[in-house]
């Protein structure tokens, strides 16, 4: 593997994990105001499978 390729899988990993913390922290705060897992999951269109694997991934 070249050296581009390398830093383009590292950028790209890192993309990865910034979204799994956003979807993570998306949901803790709507959980916060009172809202299920289920619904608070629904309300950014992922499924609660989605963000268990994100939550496992931090």
């Amino acid at each position: 593997m070249q050296l581009w390729e390398e830093k383009a899988l590292i950028r790209e990993e890192g993309r990865s994990e910034g979204r799994a913390e956003m979807l993570v922290k998306s949901v803790e705060a709507m959980k916060n105001f009172g809202i299920d897992l289920e619904k608070a999951c629904e309300g950014i269109g992922i499924t609660v499978e989605e963000y268990h694997r994100a939550k496992e991934g931090r």
